[in-house]
């Protein structure tokens, strides 16, 4: 398992890969999936994530995560493993959000990380029901109120 991850010198990016690894290994054995899995994550400004929001979705404001699929359909395996694809998430919304939603900011990157690998997996919430089914997964993964 891997996680390829670019954040900028004022987060503590070896913290951060290590959550994110620990959270990549944990969904992929809480949904079943099994293959030596690898994500690329970016953390960026709102500044920056408005900009590929408005360019690949075509939704001029920033938001506080994307996962950009490498297959639409379905994780693509090869022989070094699976590359899922692309979350970027923007640092500035996820310590804004966990001000006012009052918890942590390691919580609110955390749950980022696993809303956006969800969404790589496959899973959507454009429906009640795929919302519901999101934030039980979500919700095993992270703990309803604890970080892990």
């Amino acid at each position: 398992m891997k996680i390829d991850l670019i954040a900028p010198k004022s987060l503590d990016s070896y913290q951060l890969e290590t959550r994110y690894l620990f959270l990549l290994k944990k969904t992929l054995t809480v949904i079943g999936f099994s293959n030596n899995t690898s994500v690329d994550v970016l953390m960026t400004t709102n500044k920056m994530i408005q900009r590929y929001n408005f360019k690949f979705l075509n939704h001029d404001y920033p938001t506080d995560v994307l996962s950009f699929p490498l297959a639409w359909d379905s994780p693509k395996s090869t022989k070094q493993g699976t590359l899922l694809g692309q979350i970027i998430i923007s640092y500035q919304k996820a310590f804004m959000q966990a001000k006012q939603f009052g918890h942590s900011r390691e919580r609110e990157l955390s749950f980022l990380f696993v809303h956006g690998l969800l969404h790589l997996l496959g899973y959507h919430h454009d429906t009640p029901a795929e919302e519901a089914s999101m934030i039980k997964l979500q919700d095993k993964i992270l703990g309803r109120r604890k970080l892990l």
